[in-house]
C-alpha cells in the first residue's frame, strides 16, 4: 500500500481540502483508497460525514481511531483493530477524534525510549503506522491518504516517522517547489542601448522553476556605466527570456551609489520561504550600499507585453469574432468533472439529513445541484462555467 501524508506547519493552506479531494479522485479512478485522519481537530472526518453521523462516531469513541489507541493510553495492552467506515465506492475512512490529543504526552515520553530499544516505547511510537497498515489490509486499499495537524508535535512525528522506525522503506517525500522561475531583469549585449524598454530586458534566473522551498539563491549582475548612481533591478516570474513576457513582481532600487567603474558587481539574493513570501536583497559590492524588498502577493496579473497587446486590441474599432461554442456533449475536463460530481454527492448527503435549516436554503442547494448535474449530463459546460456553478453550490452548502 502506498502512503501519502499531507503535512504543512502552517494552518489554513488547504491541506485537509486537498486530502479530501485526492481521496475521492483516487477512488473514482478505481484505486481502493483509505483516508486517515490523524489530526486531533478531525477536520478531514468532518468533511466526509454530516453532523448526525459525526455524533455517532464520536459519542463513545468506538468508531474512531481513539478506540484503536485506547489500550496504549490506558496501559492495558497493544493497539486494537481499527474501525473503518466505507464512505463511497472504493473509499474508506479511518475517522479522527478530538480525544487523540491525549496521546500526545505519551508519545513524547516514549520517543527517547525508542532509541534505547525499549519495546514498550516502540509500540507507542509505531501505533499509528501499525493501525494504518492493519486498516489497509482489512479494506484491500492500495493507497492511504493521511491528513495530519499543522504543527511539529509528537503525533505528527509518529505519523511521519513511524513507518521508517518499523523498517519500512520511504520511497518518496513530497515537498513544496517553486511553480515558476524567479528572475531579475538586466541589460544584455543583444539590446545594447540604455534607452531600451524595460520589457526588452533579459531575465537572469535566480531561483529556477521546480526548486524545493524554502530556498535562498544569489546571482551577480553589473552596473552598466561609469559613475552610475542607481541600480534599478526589476523582479519577475516566468520562463521567458525577456522581462516583458514574464509577470512582474516588483522592483529593487539601490540609490546613492558612490562613484565606481562600469561593471561593478551587484549581488542579488532571493529568499523564498514556505509561506510563498519572496525576500529580495541587492548589494552594490564595492560600496556596500544595499536595499531589500519583500514580495508577499502572487502576480495574478497580465505580463507587460500581454497588457500592452490587450490595450491595443481595445483601441481597435473592429470587434473581435465571437468564440465558437464548445461542441454539445464535450463538457468540462476530467478534473473539473470529478470535482463537480464529488460536490453534488456531498450536497445530496446534506439534503438527505433531517431538516434543521430554512426551507429556502434547502431549496437553493437543491436547485443549484440540479443545475450542475444537468450541465454535466448535457455537456454544455466548459471548465470555467462548471467551476462557477460548483462554487455557487459550495457557497450555498455553507447555509446547511
Amino acid at each position: 500500500m502506498r502512503t501519502l501524508v499531507l503535512f504543512n506547519n502552517k494552518g489554513g493552506v488547504g491541506k485537509t481540502t486537498l486530502a479530501y479531494h485526492l481521496s475521492h479522485m483516487f477512488a473514482r479512478l478505481g484505486h481502493r483508497t483509505l483516508a486517515v485522519d490523524l489530526d486531533p481537530q478531525a477536520n478531514l472526518t468532518s468533511a466526509f460525514f454530516d453532523e448526525d453521523r459525526l455524533e455517532e462516531i464520536w459519542e463513545d469513541g468506538k468508531e474512531s481511531i481513539l478506540a484503536s489507541i485506547q489500550p496504549r493510553l490506558s496501559g492495558t495492552g497493544d493497539i486494537a483493530p481499527a474501525k473503518v467506515i466505507e464512505a463511497a465506492d472504493n473509499l474508506f475512512v479511518l475517522p479522527g477524534d478530538l480525544g487523540m490529543s491525549r496521546f500526545e504526552d505519551k508519545l513524547s515520553q516514549s520517543w527517547p525510549g525508542g532509541f534505547q530499544n525499549d519495546e514498550n516505547a516502540l509500540r507507542d511510537t509505531t501505533s499509528f503506522y501499525r493501525i494504518v497498515q492493519g486498516a489497509g489490509a482489512e479494506t484491500g486499499a492500495s493507497i492511504a491518504v493521511i491528513d495530519v495537524g499543522p504543527n511539529l508535535g509528537a503525533i505528527n512525528r509518529a505519523a511521519l516517522l513511524a513507518g521508517r522506525a518499523s523498517g519500512a522503506d520511504v520511497d518518496e517525500v513530497l515537498v513544496d517547489i517553486t511553480p515558476h522561475t524567479l528572475s531579475v531583469g538586466a541589460l544584455d549585449r543583444a539590446i545594447g542601448s540604455l534607452d531600451a524598454d524595460e520589457g526588452d530586458l533579459a531575465t537572469v534566473p535566480v531561483i529556477p522553476r521546480g526548486t524545493a522551498v524554502p530556498v535562498e539563491r544569489s546571482e551577480t549582475v553589473q552596473t552598466v556605466v561609469q559613475g552610475q548612481k542607481e541600480a534599478h533591478l526589476p523582479i519577475a516570474q516566468g520562463e521567458a527570456a525577456r522581462l516583458g513576457d514574464c509577470a512582474r513582481l516588483g522592483t529593487v532600487l539601490i540609490t546613492d551609489i558612490p562613484r565606481s567603474p562600469a561593471g561593478s558587481p551587484v549581488d542579488v539574493t532571493f529568499r523564498l520561504d514556505l509561506s510563498g513570501v519572496l525576500h529580495v536583497t541587492a548589494v552594490h559590492r564595492p560600496s556596500g550600499r544595499a536595499t531589500e524588498v519583500t514580495i508577499a502577493d502572487g502576480p495574478a496579473r497580465l505580463t507587460h507585453r500581454r497588457r500592452a497587446r490587450a490595450r491595443k486590441a481595445l483601441a481597435e474599432p473592429r470587434r473581435a469574432p465571437e468564440p465558437e461554442a464548445p461542441p454539445r456533449g464535450a463538457g468540462p475536463g476530467e478534473t473539473e468533472r470529478l470535482l463537480a460530481r464529488a460536490l453534488c454527492e456531498r450536497a445530496a448527503r446534506a439534503l438527505a439529513a433531517p431538516e434543521g435549516v430554512s426551507a429556502d436554503a434547502r431549496e437553493r442547494v437543491a436547485r443549484l445541484t440540479r443545475d450542475l448535474e444537468r450541465g454535466l449530463a448535457e455537456g454544455v459546460l466548459d471548465d470555467l462555467a462548471a467551476a462557477a456553478r460548483r462554487e455557487a453550490l459550495a457557497d450555498a452548502l455553507l447555509d446547511l
